[in-house]
């Protein structure tokens, strides 16, 4: 849940979830600038690589 998982979002309603969403979408972008900064750029960089949590999952040349 949103309450359990994102716990620093505090706000209700449905800013609750554009808040959700927008801290999803910040941690996506930070994840991939962090792999771009390094060097590793393909074109499949999509949800079965990644979390919404902002981390890598299945990493695999």
């Amino acid at each position: 849940t949103i309450k359990h998982h994102f716990s620093e979002i505090v706000s209700s309603g449905v800013l609750k979830y554009i808040d959700f969403f927008e801290s999803v979408a910040n941690k996506t972008l930070q994840l991939l600038v962090h792999w771009q900064r390094v060097g590793f750029v393909h074109g499949v960089m999509n949800t079965d690589n990644m979390s919404i949590h902002g981390i890598t999952l299945d990493y695999g040349p």
